[in-house]
């Protein structure tokens, strides 16, 4: 009778741990793919902070795992397991979403940005055609044309930027490009504004029309 208790005790506490907690692998599955899918979708590069943090979440799972696996069986939950993992998986299918809405947002500034350079660069052009050249101004004149097309060679590197989908790069250089446009023109301006002082009959002269379009 003794022996039959305890065989049957054995046998009690042998379904009991058997029956004891498992990992959640498919939830630890998922919750990393997702993460690898944020990775694909340039995360890393366009959302930083968020990804960041769910690699901080990856790494959460991981430790836990190891916490409960080195308990006794009876003692093992992977309650903590499981929720982190459901919450990484959401996360991180937010932040793929946030990266794409991020990398278009940085495309569209850096467009404008190149956009604003070439202006910049045009408007400058505009001011050195109409200014006066003399004896006085001409060798400042040439000067400023010579920073000018120094300048204006930077915006196909910055087209390439762009292209290339170095956004943040391509956005640097073409706000360097318009500063530098718009700083010739400045000079342009108060070289014509003294020269206008000396000369109070002088006028800029018209920017010729474009020819007109062949029928």
């Amino acid at each position: 009778m003794k022996r039959t208790s305890l065989l049957m005790l054995v046998l009690a506490v042998a379904a009991l741990v058997s029956s004891c907690a498992e990992p959640p692998q498919a939830d630890i599955d998922a919750a990393r793919s997702a993460v690898e899918g944020a990775k694909t979708a340039e995360a890393p590069k366009y959302a930083t902070a968020e990804y960041n943090a769910l690699e901080d979440s990856v790494k959460a799972i991981s430790s836990e795992l190891e916490v409960q696996k080195n308990k006794f069986a009876l003692f093992r939950s992977y309650d903590k397991v499981k929720a982190t993992a459901m919450a990484t998986k959401a996360n991180a299918e937010h932040v793929a979403t946030l990266a794409q809405e991020n990398k278009a947002k940085a495309k569209a500034e850096a467009q404008a940005a190149l956009n604003d350079a070439k202006a910049a660069v045009e408007a400058a052009k505009g001011a050195l055609d109409m200014a006066p050249v003399g004896k006085d101004t001409k060798a400042d004149i040439a000067q400023m044309k010579s920073d000018l097309a120094g300048i204006e060679a930077q915006v196909p590197g910055v087209e390439s930027a762009v292209s290339s989908e170095d956004f943040f790069g391509a956005k640097d250089k073409a706000v360097a490009v318009k500063s530098s446009a718009d700083n010739v023109k400045s000079q342009v301006d108060a070289a014509i504004a003294k020269f206008q002082e000396k000369h109070p009959k002088w006028k800029p002269k018209a920017k010729a029309a474009a020819p007109a379009a062949k029928k």
